[in-house]
């Protein structure tokens, strides 16, 4: 998923149902601000845990934005209408979607350092000076 900025727009054709419908349209034009993932619907206002509803983009096709499901991270389903508001941005589930991908990543560095570390070659990453006559062997098994 390609993230976009200013993934803001109107609800011009709202789910049917209201509250379980799985298609929505933005207005015209709109559709292309925004990419699969969480978005934010509420009406008028300022979006709160009581009247505001998260749900995710499965696709986009024109102005037409398909869900894959609704009343998500915890949020609750709401009869969403004409004239909402639907706005993409960083959700608690974006948030904590980028601190397990940190997790992992953290992870695989440190048992990489610790393969390498664990062969005692002079890498400079245990602590040790690499030498000139040091040999690195490639991902593909050969030597540099």
């Amino acid at each position: 998923m390609a993230s976009k900025n200013f993934g803001q727009s109107v609800v011009a054709l709202a789910p049917s149902p209201a509250i379980s419908g799985l298609s929505l349209t933005v207005s015209t034009g709109h559709g292309s601000r925004f990419s699969t993932g969480s978005l934010v619907l509420w009406p008028a206002g300022e979006p709160t845990p009581d009247n505001a509803e998260v749900v995710t983009v499965e696709s986009i096709s024109g102005d037409v934005l398909t869900l894959s499901a609704r009343a998500v991270e915890g949020s609750v389903a709401r009869a969403v209408t004409a004239g909402w508001q639907a706005a993409q941005g960083l959700t608690a589930g974006s948030w904590d979607t980028v601190a397990q991908q940190l997790a992992a990543n953290t992870a695989a560095i440190a048992n990489l350092t610790q393969l390498v570390g664990a062969g005692g070659s002079d890498d400079g990453i245990d602590g040790g000076t690499a030498s000139s006559t040091y040999t690195s062997t490639g991902i593909d098994g050969g030597t540099a």
